[in-house]
């Protein structure tokens, strides 16, 4: 009997050792965008992520920001699985226009790996230059 059930833990373990599992990677989780002018409108940062698991991965709800000024659009999209070696990525737009200054968020990606794995941008905006005053009359 107890050989029985050593043999049984065993399988078990041995089971769950060979479950296929999706794993998520990113080629880079931190974007810094440097200086950038407000002049120069908003920014992207793209995050090319690759499943390097051997199951389907599922980016499984819209990626999250920290703050409405930074806009996460997933591509190939939401419950879309993605093939063991293929890759997609999380373009991240933020709103230099309208915000000048130091630029930290984070952004969320959810998925059926077993870990969501947060992203960030960061840098700083600098603000477009006032407008020169008219000489007095």
């Amino acid at each position: 009997m107890k050989k029985l059930f050593l043999f049984s833990i065993m399988a078990m373990f041995a089971v769950v050792g060979f479950a296929q599992q999706p794993v998520i990677t990113f080629n880079e989780t931190v974007h810094d965008f440097g200086v950038v002018n407000q002049e120069n409108g908003d920014v992207t940062a793209v995050f090319t992520f690759t499943n390097t698991g051997d199951a389907p991965l599922i980016l499984t709800q819209q990626p999250s920001s920290t703050c409405g000024c930074t806009v996460p659009v997933p591509k190939p999209g939401i419950n879309i699985p993605i093939a063991p070696g293929e890759s997609g990525e999380i373009s991240v737009k933020y709103a230099a226009a309208t915000r000048p200054g130091i630029i930290s968020k984070s952004i969320v990606v959810y998925n059926n790996a077993g870990n969501n794995v947060e992203l960030q941008i960061k840098g700083e905006v600098k603000r477009k230059p006032a407008p020169e005053e008219a000489p007095a009359q």
